[in-house]
């Protein structure tokens, strides 16, 4: 249901400790992170 929420919003990635549940994601355009690389991105986290 995550994902088919991710798809229906227009998101841009799902934010996940468990990667391997969303698996495919990539072919409907999502980005898979980690809450650490999230954070890392948007610049928390060095």
């Amino acid at each position: 249901m995550v994902l088919e929420v991710a798809v229906a919003s227009g998101s841009d990635a799902i934010v996940t400790f468990n990667k391997q549940d969303f698996r495919g994601a990539e072919q409907f355009g999502l980005r898979l992170l980690t809450p650490v690389e999230l954070l890392r991105e948007i610049g928390v986290l060095q």
